[in-house]
């Protein structure tokens, strides 16, 4: 399946790839898809998050609190 329109081609904007690592080694990762809501009639940029992954040995280390704290930009 080729999603190159949802990761590059996408109307919105490309999407962010964010990395957790440790000692050099990629132990987590997730994808940002730039999103436009509208609510009220306000348009407000946004994004979701796709492909949360985590290895298994790091599964409780709430990467994703970790992750998307520090760098939550779309």
């Amino acid at each position: 399946m080729n999603l190159k329109w949802l990761y590059i081609d996408n109307n919105e904007g490309p999407a962010t790839l964010i990395v957790a690592e440790e000692d050099d080694l990629w132990i987590g990762m997730m994808v940002l898809i730039p999103v436009t809501l509208e609510r009220k009639g306000e348009l407000q940029k946004a994004c979701f998050a796709v492909n949360l992954l985590a290895h298994p040995e790091h599964r409780t280390k709430n990467l994703f609190v970790k992750i998307i704290k520090p760098k939550f930009l779309c």
